[in-house]
């Protein structure tokens, strides 16, 4: 952060992200750095089609931002899990693959 004054802004979010009952999946997060993430909410809009390799807490955050998703994922057990919280959420534009 020394070399980057401007990071202190994501000294509060990081310690909060450090909690053990915190997960990007629950929290709906993707798992990329603060200054990512902060990029992504200014360039994403509604009228986007997005694909995404490796679903998760960025699963959620690009269905609330985007008009269409399509999320592949590999893992059977991570997919059943993703999939159940987007039904739970009754998110629809999410079209998920497990491959």
């Amino acid at each position: 952060m020394l070399s980057n004054p401007k990071a202190v802004r994501f000294v509060i979010p990081w310690v909060a992200s450090l909690k053990s009952n915190r997960n990007p999946l629950k929290d709906e997060e993707p798992w990329v750095t603060f200054e990512a993430k902060e990029w992504l909410i200014s360039f994403l809009t509604k009228n986007m089609i997005v694909f995404e390799y490796g679903q998760g807490g960025s699963t959620i955050f690009f269905s609330k931002r985007v008009k269409k998703l399509i999320s592949v994922e590999h893992d059977r057990l991570w997919y059943q899990l993703v999939k159940k919280v987007i039904n739970k959420n009754n998110i629809r534009n999410c079209e998920l693959i497990c491959v």
